[in-house]
């Protein structure tokens, strides 16, 4: 009998496209969700397991799911859920959080996760801790402007404010009510890498890098792939053996226009809406996801250069559906309309999945018949 896998989401459908990945690794996919997330449309789904529309409800049908030892690896799929089991904490759920250190679970959190990276010698953006208004003070004594101010735990870009000047700061941290502390950081001018990783009790499996296009904050809808960078690769490992981090993880890390230097910002130990698309552009998840699921370890790191197996003749991706809303908001519904048919950017990534390409289509009906009415 084949192992089965359970993914697990509320609100967002990051996982929409991990029953194709994990079907293509020779598994089966159960997902808990409520019933308007995407995600439950796919066509390599095995099984829809309704977890209402509460946190309470999803959490009291996980807890019975992961007991009854049906599943063999259950993937959690978005940050509100893992902070809320690690920050609560959750116990009868802790041992699902993707991080087997328990000593560095706390790099959930925004502030935590700097430190954690100062102390690996991991290079990252210069840091300060604002835990009142006095402490902004120390933050600019500290720090160059522009500066980054991040909500401890905050996630898909909110609670991140950027500001150039003192008074901007200052006036945000008086009105900002303290419920949790602020990470401070040096603003660093570059373009931001996205890195899909995935490990096995902190071994390095697989990665993949690309360059946000046209990035805005929140979750990038356009991208460019790249041949894997050597210097990613050290910084993924040294944080993996560390952490032990034991599945996905989402990363981000800034590239300096001025030195080209790269800075680790965050690692969400948790699988994005991209992995699946990887395996155009010569990375092979599925493969790692079976060495994981098998618990095997590599001899040899992952191949330092894409080209040398796999010939790769288009490098860029528009996300559908993301990237049609992002350009329909930005009030541009012809270069949405232009989205939609291109092949070479979008619709050779989606047609594999006919259930959930249609599901996404009926959706972005409505949404551009409201934009229109």
């Amino acid at each position: 009998m084949q192992s089965r896998i359970l993914l697990v989401a509320g609100a967002w459908d990051n996982l929409a496209e991990m029953p194709y990945l994990i079907r293509q690794s020779g598994y089966y996919a159960d997902i808990l969700c409520p019933k308007d997330n995407i995600s439950r449309h796919s066509s390599f789904l095995n099984q829809w397991i309704d977890s209402g529309n509460s946190w309470a409800s999803l959490i009291k049908i996980l807890i019975e799911l992961d007991q009854s030892a049906v599943y063999s690896h259950i993937l959690i799929g978005e940050d509100p859920l893992l902070w809320q089991i690690y920050d609560e904490p959750i116990k009868d759920l802790t041992h699902l959080l993707p991080i087997r250190e328990p000593k560095a679970r706390s790099m959930i959190g925004k502030i935590h996760f700097a430190q954690l990276c100062l102390d690996l010698d991991i290079a990252s953006p210069k840091f300060s801790i604002i835990e009142s208004p006095e402490h902004a003070k120390t933050a600019l004594m500290q720090l160059d402007l522009p500066m980054v101010t991040k909500v401890n735990y905050s996630s898909a870009g909110q609670g991140v404010r950027i500001h150039r000047d003192r008074t901007s700061l200052l006036e945000y941290v008086a009105q900002y009510e303290f419920t949790q502390p602020l990470l401070a950081q040096n603003f660093i001018e570059g373009e931001t890498l996205s890195v899909e990783a995935l490990f096995s009790n902190g071994q390095l499996l697989e990665y993949i890098c690309s360059v946000d296009i046209d990035p805005t904050l929140g979750p990038s809808t356009k991208r460019r792939y790249m041949p894997r960078i050597s210097e990613i690769g050290s910084m993924l490992k040294r944080l993996g053996e560390f952490t032990k981090l034991h599945g996905f993880a989402n990363v981000t890390i800034l590239r300096e226009v001025s030195s080209g230097a790269l800075y680790l910002i965050e690692a969400d130990p948790r699988p994005n809406k991209w992995v699946h698309y990887a395996h155009w552009f010569g990375a092979n998840f599925a493969e790692a996801f079976r060495l994981f699921m098998n618990n095997d370890q590599l001899s040899n790191p992952p191949h330092l250069n894409y080209l040398a197996e796999n010939i790769v003749t288009h490098w860029n991706i528009e996300h559908f559906d993301t990237h049609f809303l992002k350009l329909l908001r930005a009030d541009k519904p012809l270069n949405a309309v232009i989205h939609l048919l291109d092949f070479d950017n979008t619709l050779r990534y989606v047609l594999h999945d006919p259930s959930l390409l249609r599901e996404k289509t009926l959706r972005l009906r409505k949404q551009f018949n409201d934009n229109f009415d």
